[in-house]
Parts: structure tokens; C-alpha cells; sequence
């Protein structure tokens, strides 16, 4: 028997990469082969959709514990409680403005162009983190 099988790879991408490239419009699923097209709109919800059940999975089949697969996303900067409820367009958003400070942190500069028009309409929002209110409760 031939041992190609075995050793046959796809290189399957991750799915953050996947995640990243759908978000810079990249990729999108395709529009040949059906009458209806999808929207952006539904796009983003199936993505949503396959990021939670992907967490669903560790949890049940894996046996990872929900609070344990929460402190392992928070050590890479990723809100679980923004994945849990299913809002892509504020887990995209959060994880760039993370990604930002880190970046200023490090290199002691500012990321220019965080608060820009097509920073806006890209995003839906500026990359800019909120200001804590004094006396204000923190989430």
C-alpha cells in the first residue's frame, strides 16, 4: 500500500487567519453555484457562528472547562464573553484596539490614524480604547 496517505497535508489555515483575512475583505464566501447571494451581514454571522461552536467544541468534546478556555483567551487578549455572545463586529474591534496598545506599549510611539475616517468605517467605531469614568464600575 502506498504511504501517500499518510502523509498527505492539506495546510488547512487557522482560523484566526481566516478570521483576519474575512475582516480585511480578503475572502468571502464564494457567489457561484446558488441563486441568493450572501451579504456581508450573513457572512460575518456564519464566521460568528463556526468562532462559538469552535469554543462549544473544546468545552464539550475536549473537556476544557468554560472558565479555564476563558483564561486562556484572555492571555491572548481575547474578551471570551464577546465570543460567547455571538458579537463578531465588537470582537474584531476590541481585539484590534488590544492589538494597538500593545503596539504603542512596546515601541513607545502612537499608532496614528486610529480615530480616522476610514479607520471608522472600516471598524464602526474608533481603535481607540474607552476612557475610564472616575467612580465608574469597571466591567
Amino acid at each position: 500500500m502506498s504511504a501517500i496517505g499518510s502523509t498527505f497535508r492539506t495546510d488547512e489555515p487557522h482560523l484566526h487567519e481566516l478570521l483576519e483575512e474575512l475582516h480585511k475583505g480578503q475572502i468571502q464566501l464564494p457567489d457561484f453555484q446558488r441563486g441568493w447571494v450572501w451579504d456581508d451581514d450573513h457572512i460575518r454571522a456564519l464566521i460568528a457562528s463556526v468562532s462559538l461552536s469552535y469554543l462549544t467544541t473544546l468545552e464539550t468534546a475536549h473537556g476544557v472547562k468554560p472558565h479555564r478556555l476563558d483564561e486562556m483567551l484572555r492571555t491572548h487578549l481575547i474578551e471570551p464573553v464577546t465570543l460567547r455572545n455571538d458579537a463578531f463586529e465588537t470582537f474584531i474591534r476590541e481585539r484590534a484596539i488590544r492589538l494597538l496598545d500593545l503596539i504603542e506599549r512596546a515601541t513607545g510611539k502612537q499608532v496614528t490614524g486610529r480615530d480616522s475616517d476610514e479607520t471608522v468605517a472600516a471598524f464602526g467605531a474608533a481603535l481607540v480604547a474607552p476612557v475610564a469614568t472616575p467612580g465608574a464600575a469597571v466591567a
